[in-house]
């Protein structure tokens, strides 16, 4: 019978004060759906690429040599930790369709053992089949080509054909892109036998290691054998490398953004309970009054925060599962390929976050309840006695206080009497704003750091790139028709300090060149004379200074190049090293051949005469090339956006849960000064202007914190390839602020037509 009581009552109670236990509920639950949905987007993303990987038998190191003979494999096989070897040759051949594409050409010594393809049409690859192949699927796909077709590659002026034994992905290519975008209608992969094509040799391995085995001592031993070796491995093949770096990624953002948003959360919560109860103090006294025990109502008050946190913590625990990583996944497949979505298990830091909702709002409960209990029978019956009044510091100034009028005094004296319930708005205003703030300044930090690069660094116009059989800088520049002509010629090498190394990007450029500014805020330096500039990441992964000599090895050469770092390439994007040519011409290793012009303002005449070029390839424009590498962000860029929904969400439950609480708690008085005939448009007039300077102050005290936090989560998300830099737009700013003070003002408004509806008996009764 008491327990049915008790139970009546609670639902009663849960009924009459559904709003704030409804607020309850949602607060628990946003705080959870943030972190479990991105907690959960990256295991499922490590999970459905390392089951794919090791199903496929991906490699560990991918090296590439001058020639990879038997020798070659012998040796590499012999070094301790190595589990496979494979020889294979690798090049870039054109097809010979109408709109000539071109596939990477992974021509493999026997079977596939490593990155073996996973056949999605048709049937597997016999190692004596020299006539056969397997095809990109992608590429099959959009080019209308199937099993059984026939595809011709082009080699030396001479083409080889070959039957489409099947179509397939490939661990090694989930991403595959040619200007840092997938484009399957013109890039793919295909794989075939070694002696297919007579004009490629043996020129890669790839290596599977035993389990344990770290990748840098072995690659520290392929060094000692072949110092011009070009070596990749987990850290910077494309393919594995993105992929874990933006799971990775979608960790960290699962530790800053969405813990601040659920400590936000659990404050609000804190404050929401605490009042709740406090309103329940005649009901704790009826209720021992009545006999019932301490443990008794102890558990019941409990129930007020328990089943509340419970469902908003599960709630936002499934509801995140099942949308947040789902949406990441689809933007994810727009880079990445994979034959698979898995979803990881629940994990213990989702259980815990879920967990700590409850435990923390059982807790506050338990503790405001005890507090209260404290006092005897008698005490609880009567209202809490209100503080002795005393003046206030604006008081004190006579001639300021004099200018306010009768409602300034009220407003100013409500709030810095009831300092606690204005300081818990004051702080729900200013985090809602700080994280408004964060989230649409992160998109705009993604679009400033890119735009560095493509608008600031980047000064020509359109780069033209050509192949293996361009001429002398020289002649072009006579003849393109454009304010500027400059020289590029970049080689793929492999960069050592010590013990560390990468394989990057030299970029050649003439020594007086103009077209791309490497110094700090996009201004142009010199290259240096007697080094070498290194990009910003570069830089940082070899953990080089300048003063530092580097080695660099071109492919195929036993003698490398050994420089001096002049410098730091002040670039956000990419790791590479920068050379002048008279510096490239003291080394000695070939003439200045360029594999692209940096062209300004060329006329159609130029773009013409360079498009006509035997040795030209294709146009890349920096507008283009912009709008891509947004494209390949746009991954990050939606957790950015699904990061400002939430904060929005948060804001609206926060600002309206404090605004009914203070509502509830001021009814006595808006009921007394109806009573001394102010008129209902007064009253609310009244509760506007409160609402609004407490709003005013949060949002601006919410300015400088969001500032703080765009640099924290954008600092967390960067790569080995970018230089994310935090920028706060003015715009994004000034949103914020007027989205927060908007939701602030549409509450306060809402809850102004309560004005009307106060019982004033109810209101107004006492005991005393």
């Amino acid at each position: 019978m008491v327990k049915n009581v008790l139970r009546r009552k609670l639902v009663r109670d849960m009924w009459h004060n559904r709003m704030q236990f409804l607020a309850v509920i949602l607060l628990c639950a946003l705080g959870t759906w943030v972190f479990s949905g991105l907690d959960a987007a990256w295991r499922m993303l490590d999970l459905s690429s390392q089951t794919y990987f090791d199903e496929q038998n991906v490699a560990d190191i991918w090296i590439t040599l001058s020639s990879a003979d038997r020798e070659a494999v012998e040796r590499v096989r012999g070094i301790a930790g190595v589990e496979d070897v494979q020889a294979r040759a690798t090049a870039e051949l054109t097809v010979d369709l109408p709109h000539e594409p071109s596939l990477v050409v992974e021509a493999y010594d026997g079977s596939i053992r490593i990155n073996r393809p996973l056949v999605r049409e048709g049937s597997n690859l016999e190692s004596s089949d020299l006539r056969g192949c397997l095809l990109d699927e992608l590429f099959a796909r959009e080019n209308g080509l199937a099993v059984g077709d026939r595809i011709g590659l082009k080699v030396g002026g001479q083409v080889y054909d070959f039957t489409i034994r099947g179509t397939c992905l490939s661990p090694e290519f989930v991403s595959l892109t040619k200007n840092s975008v997938r484009d399957p209608l013109n890039y793919g992969f295909i794989l075939i036998n070694n002696g297919a094509i007579g004009a490629l040799s043996l020129n890669s391995l790839v290596v599977t290691l035993a389990d344990g085995t770290e990748a840098a001592g072995v690659e520290d031993a392929v060094s000692a054998y072949y110092p011009d070796a070009l070596m990749l491995d987990s850290r910077t093949q494309s393919s594995v490398h993105g992929i874990a770096s933006d799971a990775g990624m979608y960790r960290s953002l699962s530790y800053v953004f969405p813990l601040l948003a659920y400590a936000v959360a659990a404050m609000i919560v804190l404050t929401t309970i605490t009042r709740m109860l406090e309103n329940q103090r005649t009901q704790m006294g009826c209720l021992k009054a009545l006999g019932y025990r301490d443990g008794q109502i102890e558990r019941h008050y409990l129930c007020y925060a328990f089943y509340p946190s419970l469902v908003g913590s599960a709630l936002g625990l499934v509801v995140g599962r099942q949308t947040l990583p789902y949406i990441l996944w689809n933007m994810e497949s727009a880079r990445y390929t994979f034959p698979r979505c898995l979803q990881a298990p629940v994990s213990w830091e989702q259980w815990l976050v879920g967990g700590l909702g409850v435990l923390l709002s059982c807790l506050i409960c338990l503790r405001t309840y005890r507090r209260g209990a404290r006092e005897v029978t008698a005490a609880l019956l009567r209202p809490r006695p209100p503080r002795a009044g005393q003046k206030l510091f604006l008081e004190r100034v006579g001639s300021l206080w004099s200018r306010f009028g009768f409602n300034a005094k009220m407003v100013c004296r409500n709030m810095l009497r009831n300092k606690a319930r204005t300081l818990m708005s004051l702080i729900g205003v200013l985090c809602c704003t700080m994280l408004i703030i964060t989230s649409l300044s992160l998109n705009d930090s993604v679009r400033y750091f890119v735009g560095k690069y493509y608008e600031g660094t980047i000064r020509y116009s359109v780069r033209a790139k050509l192949d293996a059989g361009a001429g002398a800088v020289e002649g072009y520049r006579k003849r393109v028709d454009a304010e500027l002509v400059e020289g590029v010629m970049d080689k793929s090498v492999s960069i050592r300090l010590d013990d560390a190394f990468r394989a990057t990007t030299l970029t050649v450029l003439e020594d007086g060149q103009r077209l791309m500014n490497l110094g700090p805020d996009e201004t142009w330096i010199p290259l240096p004379t007697d080094g070498v500039l290194l990009s910003r990441k570069l830089a940082e992964a070899l953990d080089a200074q300048p003063g530092d000599r580097v080695s660099i090895w071109l492919s195929g050469d036993p003698d490398p190049i050994t420089v001096k770092v002049g410098g730091v390439a002040e670039i956000t994007i990419g790791q590479t090293v920068f050379m002048g040519r008279a510096v490239w011409d003291a080394c000695k290793k070939g003439a200045f051949v360029p594999t692209a012009l940096n062209v300004l303002s060329p006329t159609q005449t130029g773009l013409t005469y360079l498009s006509g070029l035997e040795e030209f390839e294709e146009f890349q424009y920096p507008v283009s090339e912009m709008a891509d590498t947004l494209k390949v962000l746009e991954s990050l860029q939606g957790v950015f956006r699904l990061m400002a929904g939430a904060a929005l969400g948060l804001a609206f439950v926060v600002l309206y849960n404090m605004g009914i609480l203070n509502f509830v708690e001021r009814c006595r008085e808006y009921a007394t000064l109806k009573v001394l005939g102010y008129h209902q448009r007064e009253i609310r007039r009244l509760i506007l202007s409160e609402s609004a300077l407490v709003s005013g102050l949060g949002v601006l005290l919410g300015i400088l914190p969001g500032w703080w936090l765009t640099g924290v989560v954008f600092r967390s998300c960067e790569t080995d390839t970018m230089v994310f830099i935090s920028t706060v737009q003015p715009p994004s700013v000034l949103l914020a602020c007027a989205v927060t003070f908007a939701f602030s003002c549409l509450i306060a408004g809402l809850l102004t037509r309560k004005v009307r509806s106060i019982d004033m008996v109810e209101a107004l009764k006492s005991v005393e």
